[in-house]
């Protein structure tokens, strides 16, 4: 009950402070060591400067190192060298053997720490929604989709993903799914409880009136009903991937990305990007977008740093059939991936 009451007020505060200053953001020693993290040039001796101020007791220390520990795209490469004991002594607090989570360890000092420690979640539209407010999008996402994984309650869903943090990522989602699903609800002939289905269709109606319309430049990262492509499909539909994938390089939500997959796919980038598109359905990608450490350090940061390349191109896989299906499908972008892990 103790837990359950302060899982509660971590979700009412989290929108209010999680953004704030963090005790020890402001300590000269912390400053050097993020802008070091920046420059992506000495991971390993940034990770040992955060450890050593997080043990100080440098809150902000403890938790951006309690976020890289959720990431382990940003930190492996730097300590796949180091044997199990010494990883954890940089990224954990030391503990005994195994050493505890930084997150955990300061969940009653910071309220984001508690909200990302949580395991038994008891109401996933009040977790999204903190998570967002956090700007812990790629969680968010995933949070927000439960209520249609666990009982088909898309309304409720497509309610989450329009919060303000999400949207300029979900948008054009929403609309591609409201406007399929709207559509089949109102197809007399195709369902049985017509009165369930009307309200349904009206709630689908009611979230894309509310919504801001969808500008012209976000309908390139709709995928239409029709327009999806098998991923079984992509090696025999050149044309159309490389279609799609032109007018994604000209997105300016996506302009970070095609920097990178000019650089490392200069030959035929359009179809290169649009095999991207295509395996990731679109908002996976654009959520690689987001820093994987926000709000200790913020996405404007992160993607104007020497650190966002690598950052990015390690979120994708390095082992197993995903890699295999990326590596048949573009292989100068697999190279590149790999060449970062």
């Amino acid at each position: 009950m103790i837990v359950r009451l302060l899982c509660a007020i971590t979700l009412s505060l989290i929108s209010f402070v999680a953004l704030a200053d963090v005790n020890g953001e402001d300590d000269r020693k912390y400053q050097i060591a993020k802008s070091a993290w920046l420059s992506g040039q000495d991971d390993l001796g940034t990770l040992r400067q955060f450890s050593a101020l997080a043990s100080s007791g440098n809150l902000a220390a403890q938790l951006t190192l309690g976020l890289v520990e959720r990431q382990p795209h940003t930190y492996f490469h730097a300590l796949k060298d180091l044997d199990h004991k010494k990883r954890r002594r940089l990224t954990h607090k030391y503990d005994g053997r195994f050493g505890k989570s930084w997150l955990k360890a300061i969940a009653s000092q910071h309220p984001l720490a508690a909200l990302l420690s949580q395991n038994d979640i008891q109401d996933y539209p009040a977790y999204a929604t903190a998570l967002a407010d956090a700007g812990q999008l790629e969680m968010a996402y995933g949070a927000a989709n439960m209520p249609l994984n666990m009982d088909n309650d898309d309304v409720t869903t497509l309610r989450l993903l329009s919060h303000p943090k999400l949207l300029p990522i979900t948008k054009a989602s929403i609309f591609a799914y409201a406007e399929m699903i709207e559509g089949a609800l109102r197809r007399t002939d195709w369902v049985t409880d017509t009165e369930a289905s009307e309200a349904r269709a009206n709630a689908l109606r009611d979230i894309m009136n509310e919504l801001p319309p969808l500008e012209f430049k976000d309908r390139i990262l709709t995928t239409q009903f029709g327009e999806h492509i098998r991923i079984t499909d992509l090696s025999v539909a050149k044309n159309v991937v490389r279609m799609r994938g032109a007018a994604l390089l000209h997105h300016p939500d996506l302009l970070p990305l095609t920097d990178i997959l000019k650089d490392v796919c200069p030959n035929d980038t359009e179809y290169h990007m649009g095999v991207l598109y295509h395996l990731t359905r679109g908002v996976e990608l654009r959520l690689k977008l987001v820093s994987p450490l926000e709000p200790m350090i913020t996405t404007d940061e992160w993607l104007r740093s020497n650190r966002f390349r690598g950052d990015l191109l390690r979120s994708f896989p390095s082992i197993g059939p995903r890699l295999e299906l990326y590596s048949s499908l573009s292989r100068c972008f697999t190279l590149a991936v790999e060449a970062e892990h």
